[in-house]
């Protein structure tokens, strides 16, 4: 009996370790929810529902991170000793804020450039009009260049020509005609407007108005 009080029973180990792996798996599912909430944030538009998940997962990450002592702690005392450690705790945060901006743009343009590649090759390729301008417009979305704006409208363009041989009513492809050339022009002017000193820009616009 008293080497049954003094040393514990051998069969608790297994259901503490086995508790330690279910811990370490939800860890694993919350880092990789959060995972692609973000990336679903950075290449799409989430909505506020979305956001709200992530920020909820994010944080439930983050907090069990602490608690496994994976990541240490770390505290500024801003108004412990001087005014000079007060204005290091503010330049360390503008850096801080400053490369998360940066960071935030480089991400922003890169996404852009790979939804305005898709699109080109998906017309160059297929001669899909519609998923091209789809792909173009999300890289308008992220960052409305000049580049993007003369992409949509040369799409636009090469699409009047597949309209006026269309098998339909000729009121409802007068329609469309009028609806993919004023697209055209819209996005050459916008073009024009983001880079005036680009002449292709304007050459851009003076083919639309040609066509």
């Amino acid at each position: 009996s008293k080497q049954s009080a003094e040393y514990p029973s051998k069969n608790l180990y297994p259901s503490v370790e086995t508790g330690q792996v279910l811990q370490e798996l939800f860890l694993a599912l919350l880092f990789f929810v959060a995972l692609m909430l973000l990336m679903y944030a950075v290449l799409y538009n989430p909505g506020f529902v979305l956001t709200l998940y992530l920020f909820i997962f994010m944080g439930m990450f983050m907090g069990l991170f602490a608690s496994h002592e994976f990541a240490g702690e770390y505290s500024i005392k801003l108004f412990a000793n001087s005014g000079a450690s007060f204005i290091s705790a503010l330049f360390v945060v503008a850096v801080l804020a400053g490369s998360i901006s940066f960071g935030y743009i480089l991400v922003q343009d890169y996404v852009a450039a790979y939804h305005y590649g898709k699109g080109v090759s998906v017309f160059n390729r297929a001669g899909d009009a519609s998923g091209a301008i789809a792909a173009i417009s999300r890289a308008i979305d992220f960052n409305a260049t000049d580049i993007y704006w003369r992409g949509f409208a040369d799409v636009k363009l090469a699409e009047l020509p597949r309209i006026l041989t269309g098998s339909e009513a000729p009121e409802l492809l007068q329609s469309r005609f009028q609806t993919a050339a004023s697209d055209a022009i819209n996005a050459a002017q916008n073009a024009t407007r983001a880079n005036p000193v680009d002449s292709e820009n304007w050459k851009t616009l003076a083919r639309i108005y040609e066509a």
